[in-house]
């Protein structure tokens, strides 16, 4: 479109004249192409797409009244080089603006899933009685959304395991998307939790939006930063606020799902089986389900994509973290990438457990680490399809996007297969490295 622009303002130039209905003819042929352009993607509509759609609709409109209008008018402004190249600029100036959205977060298609099953999903708000809000000064008791991703073909009778997925620190709950997908292809009841404030942004149940909490943000910078790294005493009081807050969103929803399959009032909660239970989780949603698996019976195996076990620090000695010493009863998958790992690994032997996960993994009864070679942080959610921009200043690896997306949702559904569905009767073919 800039091309357009800029060749248009050339060939005007050159010939000496405004090109008045040229230019008209334009806007109509560049407002098929946004169509057309549109058409073809793999997503359809999206918030991105929104100023590119109205600036479509314009320029219909002004190419149509443009080419009547010159029927009817003379054109008898003089010809001005100045006019010229002032609107090509201008124009291109509009181009980049309405633009801005789609390149941030283009189109993109899916990672085709392995199951028989497509996707479905229903939102719930639930509110807390026994929590006060302590993200906000409202004074109010907190609510916690849910969204329930379920297959669409689920017959009355049918049963499903239930998996719970919690996100990162200014995540959102549909960051690993395409994993839950997977998840319920091959079925699986999926509950993603969005922890109000928390994350970048909840939506709740009856399309009230809330951001995430200015004061978590400055404390996750602050933490980045090193600021705490003085005062372990400091940086663990702080880990323990914001996991305070996580652990009483999961046990809650735990409780309510198990309350509602008993009362049986809805259609979700019926095909959830309660015997069959999955926890997982991004980041800080990692330490989150690894939490909960030490917490709660019901759940039967969990996996941490690139978080550090912050349920597993019991305070701080001599400046040094102490570990939850009692061995991890559920098993348990540490995925982790690259930079991560080449971060908290120390190859001498009196370092060898320095490092929490590592020292979890060593002393569970079942567990497993697992590295994906060129990878950062973000990598092990779906943001490099969704924004490769965003995800790249975020911190990913030179590893194909899509790649690791894929490897990382075979490798959570064949844990969950072997020690949810199949209650631990098989290993699954898991490796250490990717």
């Amino acid at each position: 479109m800039l091309l357009s622009e800029l060749g248009f303002m050339v060939y005007s130039l050159i010939k000496k004249n405004r090109m008045r209905l040229e230019y008209r003819v334009l806007w109509l042929i560049q407002a098929a192409a946004i169509g057309a352009y549109y058409l073809a993607s793999p997503r359809g509509m999206g918030f991105q797409w929104f100023f590119l759609l109205v600036f479509m609709v314009a320029l219909i409109a002004l190419g149509i009244l443009g080419v009547i209008r010159y029927t009817r008018k003379k054109d008898e402004k003089p010809f001005k080089n100045g006019g010229v190249i002032g609107r090509a600029i201008g124009k291109c100036l509009l181009w980049l603006f309405v633009m801005v959205p789609l390149l941030i977060f283009p189109p993109y298609k899916d990672p085709k899933t392995t199951g028989s099953y497509t996707i479905a999903n229903k939102v719930y708000t639930w509110t807390d009685e026994s929590r006060v809000e302590t993200l906000d000064d409202s004074g109010e008791h907190r609510n916690v959304t849910v969204t329930f991703y379920y297959p669409a073909e689920a017959k009355e009778g049918d049963k499903f395991p239930l998996i719970l997925f919690s996100h990162g620190a200014f995540g959102f709950e549909k960051s690993n998307y395409s994993s839950y997908a997977e998840l319920v292809s091959n079925g699986y009841v999926v509950c993603s939790l969005s922890h109000t404030y928390q994350a970048f942004f909840t939506e709740e149940a009856d399309g009230t939006t809330k951001i995430v909490n200015s004061g978590f943000i400055q404390e996750a910078i602050d933490a980045t930063n090193g600021v705490y790294s003085s005062s372990l005493e400091d940086e663990y009081a702080l880990t323990r606020k914001w996991m305070e807050v996580r652990m009483g969103d999961a046990n809650f929803v735990l409780d309510t799902i198990e309350k509602n399959c008993a009362e049986g009032t809805d259609e979700i909660f019926k095909m959830i089986d309660l015997e069959h239970i999955g926890a997982y989780g991004h980041s800080m949603g990692g330490a989150t389900a690894e939490a909960l698996g030490r917490q709660r019976e019901e759940i039967d195996a969990v996996i941490v994509l690139d978080g550090t076990f912050l349920g597993d620090y019991t305070g701080v000695e001599n400046g040094i973290y102490q570990f939850n010493t009692d061995a991890y009863p559920k098993p348990l998958l540490n995925v982790m990438a690259m930079d991560h790992y080449n971060n908290n690994y120390k190859p001498s032997e009196e370092d060898a457990h320095a490092y929490v996960n590592f020292y979890t993994v060593e002393h569970a009864d079942l567990a497993k680490n697992v590295v994906i070679e060129g990878t950062g942080h973000m990598n092990l959610t779906d943001l490099p399809l969704f924004s490769p921009t965003l995800a790249g200043m975020l911190g990913t690896g030179e590893r194909d996007g899509r790649e690791v997306i894929e490897i990382t949702n075979d490798v959570v559904r064949e844990w969950f297969d072997a020690y949810v569905k199949e209650d631990g009767v098989r290993t699954p073919p898991i490796k250490n490295i990717y």
